[in-house]
């Protein structure tokens, strides 16, 4: 993950003192809000490598498929999603229907080669 941010970086800014500040900037507020946000400690594991970043990326192909299914935006970051809900993620609960609409979103190769109905899953 560290490799990655740094790549990041360094296509970002050509001038080694501001990467080097902002790199700074992002580490101090991800430490001063890691206790308080959620979000933000999981982020702190992938920066300290508790997990690996394809694990990562797992995490953000699920939360964009829960937002496709459940016609949400966690967090507005663009002027396109006004009008759409911004919902706080912790406060979700899922109806089976909607984890199986994730979940074959997600897995849809995997789950027709399976050919398993979405009703025999509904009635686990």
């Amino acid at each position: 993950m560290i490799a990655f941010i740094n790549e990041l970086y360094d296509a970002k800014y050509s001038n080694m003192k501001m990467k080097l500040q902002n790199l700074v900037d992002m580490l101090h507020s991800v430490n001063y809000h890691r206790n308080k946000v959620s979000e933000i400690a999981l982020f702190d594991s992938f920066l300290s490598e508790d997990y690996e970043c394809l694990i990562l990326i797992f995490f953000l192909l699920l939360r964009s498929k829960t937002e496709i299914t459940l016609n949400v935006k966690f967090y507005k970051n663009d002027k396109s999603m006004i009008g759409r809900p911004n919902v706080d993620p912790t406060l979700i609960y899922l109806e089976k229907r909607d984890a199986f609409k994730i979940l074959n979103l997600t897995f849809e190769e995997q789950v027709n080669s399976l050919k398993i109905e979405s009703s025999e899953i509904l009635s686990l």
